[in-house]
C-alpha cells in the first residue's frame, strides 16, 4: 500500500556511528557523501549513507539522524514485489525499518517522524489498456492541470520529448499537481522496460498516488491543523481509505448515458476506435475537432471534459466499484520478466475502523 516515503526526524546517533561510516567500518552501509551544507548562515556537517540490502537512505547532521527516504516494499528485500494484504504485512515492514535504524541510534520507535512524502500504490488485477485510455481525457478535482502525459514507449528505448502513442497499447497516464501526482500505468510493461519484448498479460494496472509536503499530507489524512501524520496513522486500513478517497475524486459523472447523440458523444465514440483515425488525417478526434474548427483553449477544455464524461458513461466505470469500501480489491503481484506471481486470494479483512 505504501510505496515510497520520506520523513524528517531528530534522533541522536550512537557513539561512533559517524566515525564508523566515514572509515567504511559499518558493513551494512555505504557512505554516499561526507561534506558540509550551508544551513541559514552556518555550515553543518552532512553525511548521506545508504543501507546496502534495502536501499534505505539516511541523512545525518552533527550527532543526529535528520532524514530517512526509502522504498517501503524493499523492507522485505527477498520479495519486494509482494504487496501488503494485511496489517501484519505492514507491521513486518515497519519492524524491519526500526531494526535497521537501531544500528544508528537507540529508541527509534519513540521518535517523532514528520512525513514529507508518502506514495500510496496498488497493482490491480485489471487490464490496464482500457482503463488508461479512459483516463487520458479525465480530470481530477484536486489537480487543476490537464493530463500531464500519456505515452507507450517501445521497450528498451528511452523516452525523450513527446512519443507517438496508440490507444490500444497505451501504457502510462500521469496527472501532476503541485502537491499530488497520480500515475496509472501498465506494471508488466514497466517491469520489462529494459527488454526487447513484453509479454502480453491482460492484467497489472498500477495506480500510484504521490503526496508531498507535510501539512498537505496531514490534511489529506484528516489530521487537525498543526498536527502531522504519525506512524499510527499509517495502518493498511487508513492508507487504503485515503487512496480510495483520492481516486474517487476523478470527475466521473453519475446517472444514465447521454440522451442524445451530440458532438461530444460522437467524438467520444471515435476516441474509442483508433482504427478510424486515418480518415481524420491520422489525428485523434479531439485534435481534429480543435484544428478543423479553430476553437480556443477554453472551448477545447470544455469539449474534452464533455468527451471524458461520455467515455466514462459508455464504460460504466467508477472507482467506487473498482475499490470496495470494506476490503482490499483484487490485486496481482508482477515478478521478474513481467510474469504475474501465484498469489493467494486477498484475506477477507474488513476495514471497520480506518
Amino acid at each position: 500500500m505504501i510505496d515510497t516515503f520520506a520523513a524528517n526526524l531528530e534522533a541522536r546517533l550512537r557513539s561512533g556511528v559517524l566515525e564508523g561510516l566515514k572509515h567504511r567500518e559499518m558493513e551494512d552501509w555505504n557512505l554516499i557523501s561526507d561534506g558540509r551544507k550551508l544551513v541559514g548562515k552556518r555550515l553543518e556537517d552532512r553525511v548521506v549513507a545508504v543501507h546496502k540490502q534495502t536501499g534505505l537512505r539516511v541523512v545525518l547532521s552533527g550527532a543526529f539522524l535528520r532524514r530517512i527516504e526509502m522504498s517501503f516494499p524493499r523492507l522485505v528485500p527477498l520479495c519486494p514485489e509482494r504487496q501488503c494484504r494485511s496489517e501484519a504485512d505492514m507491521s513486518l515492514r515497519w519492524d524491519n525499518l526500526f531494526t535497521i535504524l537501531e544500528t544508528l541510534g537507540p529508541n527509534m520507535r519513540q521518535r517523532q517522524f514528520t512525513f514529507t512524502r508518502i506514495d500510496l500504490a496498488l497493482t490491480l488485477n485489471r487490464n490496464p489498456r482500457r482503463v488508461l485510455s479512459l483516463h487520458r481525457n479525465a480530470r481530477h478535482r484536486r489537480i487543476r492541470r490537464e493530463t500531464e502525459c500519456y505515452y507507450n514507449d517501445r521497450p528498451g528505448v528511452a523516452r525523450k520529448g513527446k512519443v507517438p502513442y496508440h490507444m490500444d497499447a497505451l501504457n502510462t497516464v500521469v496527472f501532476n499537481g503541485s502537491y499530488m501526482r497520480i500515475s496509472l500505468y501498465d506494471k508488466v510493461f514497466e517491469v520489462c522496460k529494459s527488454l526487447t519484448e513484453v509479454p502480453d498479460f491482460p492484467t497489472g494496472l498500477r495506480v500510484e498516488v504521490e503526496l508531498k509536503q507535510a501539512k498537505r499530507i496531514a490534511a489529506i489524512f484528516g489530521k487537525p491543523a498543526g498536527l502531522s501524520v504519525s506512524l499510527g496513522d499509517l495502518s493498511l486500513a487508513k492508507c487504503y481509505n485515503v487512496f480510495r478517497d483520492i481516486l474517487g475524486q476523478f470527475e466521473i459523472p453519475q446517472g444514465n448515458r447521454p440522451a442524445k447523440l451530440d458532438l461530444s458523444s460522437c467524438l467520444a465514440i471515435l476516441e474509442r476506435h483508433p482504427e478510424c483515425w486515418d480518415d481524420l488525417g491520422a489525428m485523434r478526434p479531439l485534435d481534429a475537432y480543435r484544428l478543423f474548427n479553430g476553437v480556443g483553449d477554453e472551448q477545447f477544455r470544455r469539449m474534452r471534459r464533455d468527451v471524458s464524461a461520455v467515455e466514462f458513461w459508455l464504460d460504466d466505470f467508477q472507482w467506487s466499484k473498482v475499490l470496495p469500501v470494506d476490503r482490499l480489491p483484487e490485486m496481482v503481484d508482477i515478478g521478474k520478466g513481467g510474469i504475474p506471481l501465484a498469489t493467494p486470494s486477498n484475506p477477507v479483512e474488513i476495514f471497520r475502523n480506518p
